[in-house]
């Protein structure tokens, strides 16, 4: 009778070195393969080395992809980099519907309106600009939400860019 433990990946990937498990994570991308992505730590990589432009890069892929169910997690790490870089990946993932989600993914598209309006750049001003025209009533209502209360958050924002709105 064999009583060793399964063969745990996730338990092996957190001795890898930083280099190895974002080639796991990227290689991953090749396959749709959500539970190797899973296993190689992507959203570890995202919350501890964000600001390396190849975990940005990863960022971007697994927020367009369509094959795992981890946009939330993925939205609330890059929320808090504020990289211009993913101004456009953050407006594509804003129309998405995720029918995963118990909502169709209301909470999740807000949250990557708020992502925008923590980049504070001219792009993500514009992007959401675009949202408030989305044909979606609910995701065009986040982003006038956060259109209108854009003046008084430069505090938060990375670029504190400040349009006029009138």
């Amino acid at each position: 009778m064999n009583t060793a433990a399964p063969h745990n990946l996730a338990i092996e990937t957190r001795m890898l070195d930083f280099d190895t498990r974002l080639w796991i994570a990227i290689d991953a991308l090749k396959p749709r393969a959500p539970d190797i992505a899973c296993d190689a730590r992507a959203l570890d990589l995202l919350h501890e080395n964000g600001s390396d432009p190849r975990v940005l890069e990863l960022g971007i892929a697994l927020l367009d992809a369509d094959w795992h169910k981890s946009h939330d997690e993925i939205g609330l790490c890059v929320q808090w980099l504020r990289a211009a870089e993913l101004v456009d990946a953050l407006y594509r993932a804003s129309l998405k519907t995720y029918a995963y989600e118990y909502d169709g993914g209301n909470a999740i598209r807000r949250r990557f309106t708020w992502a925008l309006a923590d980049v504070g750049n001219q792009a993500a001003f514009d992007a959401r600009v675009r949202l408030r025209g989305a044909t979606d009533r609910q995701i065009a209502l986040f982003a006038f939400k956060r259109l209108r209360g854009w003046l008084r958050e430069p505090p938060r924002k990375r670029f504190a860019y400040s349009p006029r709105l009138d």
